[in-house]
Order: C-alpha cells, then sequence, then structure tokens
C-alpha cells in the first residue's frame, strides 16, 4: 500500500516469491485454524451419538450401561423401544449427547414404523452412529438394512453380547462398513471403557496435538477466519497472474481487516470515520 500511496518514495518491496511464502505460511495457519472449528463446537455444544441397530440387539442395554443407570426399559421382546431416548455423558471433557433409537425393520405397526422414521432422522442429524449387533448371532437381514443406512456417516460398530460366544463369521462380514468394530458386553461391562476411547478419538482426532494451541469455538469468528483465508488466496492468484498491485494490495487489506475483526483491531476506515465523526474539517 505504501509503494502505491507514494510512488515517489524509495520504498522497498519484498520479492513476489517472498511475499508468496509468507502468504502461504500464513494461510496453512488459518486452515489449521478452520479445521480446529468442528473439535471445538464438539467441546462447547456436544457430540451427537445415535446409537442404532435391529430390534433386541442390546441399543438400550448399551445405552444404560454406559450412563451406569436403567434410563431406557429393556426387555426380551423386540420393538420395546418407540421413541428416541436422549441422555448426557462426558467423556474425557466432551460432552456427548446420546441417543438410543428404535429398532430398525419393517414394521405395520403405526407406532413402531414411527420410531424407525425418528431412528433414521437422528442417525441422519448425528455426528456419530453407533451400530449395534448382536454378536451371539449370525447377520439378519434387518442388520445389513441398519447397517446401509450408516454410509456416508462417521460410525463405529459395536458387537455386543460378547459374553456370550461369537458367531464365526461376523466381524470379516462386518469391516465392508467401517474398520471401527469394537467387541462389548453391555450386561458385564466388558469393553465399554474402549469404546469410550474411540468415540472419544474418533470424534476429535486431531485434539491432543491441537488443544495446545487456539481452537476456534466461535461461528462468528470462524466465518472471520473464512473469509480472511480466501482473501489471502485471491492475492497470491493475483500475483501469480501478475495482477496490478492494487488489486494484490486490496486482496491482502481485506484479509488483515476479516482478522481485525477477531482481535478488535482498529482498521484505517476506523480512523477515518472516528477524525470525521470528531473534527468538523474545513471551518
Amino acid at each position: 500500500e505504501a509503494c502505491i500511496d507514494f510512488p515517489e518514495e524509495d520504498i522497498e518491496l519484498a520479492s513476489r516469491k517472498e511475499i508468496i511464502e509468507s502468504a502461504e505460511t500464513i494461510l496453512k495457519e488459518l486452515a489449521s485454524l478452520l479445521k480446529s472449528y468442528d473439535e471445538g463446537r464438539f467441546f462447547r455444544e456436544g457430540l451427537a451419538a445415535a446409537i442404532v441397530g435391529r430390534p433386541n440387539v442390546g441399543k438400550s442395554s448399551l445405552l444404560n450401561a454406559l450412563l451406569q443407570k436403567d434410563r431406557a426399559i429393556v426387555t426380551d421382546t423386540p420393538g420395546t423401544t418407540r421413541d428416541t431416548i436422549e441422555e448426557y455423558l462426558n467423556i474425557n471433557g466432551l460432552p456427548l449427547r446420546i441417543i438410543d433409537t428404535a429398532g430398525i425393520r419393517e414394521s405395520h405397526d403405526m407406532a413402531e414404523k414411527e420410531g424407525v422414521k425418528r431412528s433414521i432422522r437422528a442417525m441422519e442429524d448425528a455426528d456419530l452412529v453407533i451400530a449395534v449387533i448382536d454378536g451371539s448371532e449370525p447377520l439378519k437381514d434387518e442388520d445389513f438394512e441398519a447397517l446401509g443406512k450408516t454410509k456416508g456417516k462417521n460410525t463405529i460398530i459395536v458387537i455386543n453380547k460378547s459374553d456370550l460366544p461369537i458367531h464365526g463369521s461376523t466381524t470379516s462380514q462386518l469391516e465392508h462398513y467401517t474398520a471401527r468394530i469394537l467387541k462389548v458386553s453391555a450386561t458385564r461391562g466388558d469393553g465399554l471403557e474402549k469404546l469410550k476411547e474411540i468415540i472419544f478419538q474418533s470424534s476429535v482426532k486431531n485434539w491432543k496435538e491441537q488443544k495446545e494451541g487456539v481452537i476456534v469455538t466461535n461461528l462468528r469468528h470462524k466465518i472471520a477466519i473464512q473469509s480472511a483465508y480466501d482473501s489471502l488466496k485471491n492475492g497470491i492468484k493475483a500475483i501469480e497472474t501478475d495482477k496490478p498491485l492494487e488489486i494484490i494490495a486490496i486482496e491482502f487489506r481485506d484479509s488483515l481487516d476479516r482478522l481485525g475483526e477477531i482481535v478488535g483491531a482498529v482498521t484505517t476506515d476506523d480512523i477515518l470515520n472516528r477524525i470525521f465523526s470528531d473534527f468538523c474539517i474545513g471551518k
């Protein structure tokens, strides 16, 4: 900007290569901050985890075991859970909103059909899906139907009832859906601590490395950083395509101003507005 405003002055300008290298270093820092937003959101708002699966595989038992209390009704009758049940759990400081859902299967019962619809909706809205399988039985069509609906979701498969003999081919048939497969016993508590660890790690993968730095949790800050990132990238592109200095300066200034919105820096326009509001020039 100084070179543009005072062309008669002998102001030394950094080379194109130096400017691009500096800008790209800042770009990486901004990208890292943007990536931290989702993890920061989890710690502020909580992670939504839906427990899904066909009826009678132990979804409600798993919820009760994780909460260490009898929150959901558990019976041997398939279809006992007709509606979603929500509770909160804290895992290593991560608030977990855990949702027990009705068993997913074809049904002619109106109440159960509505429960299945709500289960699918909860799965679609969840940040994490915990798909429960009855490991003591061969996989059924209803298991594959429920697993098929987890496609594209962050999923953990829990093979429940590990206190009973596990059906031999179950694990190999599940590897197609996710690499995160765990055997637990909701009745005995086996594998629950490992499940909590996997829930935490699968949701905040880089938290261990990033927690010592800055984590973005505010949506307004995230939008400002995204705008700064976009303008900086446009500035680099302007340099690479030999655009006029004025265009490059506009992009870099806009990037700086967006960051200034976060830290509360006073911009050039702010200074001018204050001058014209406090003084009557020309009288």
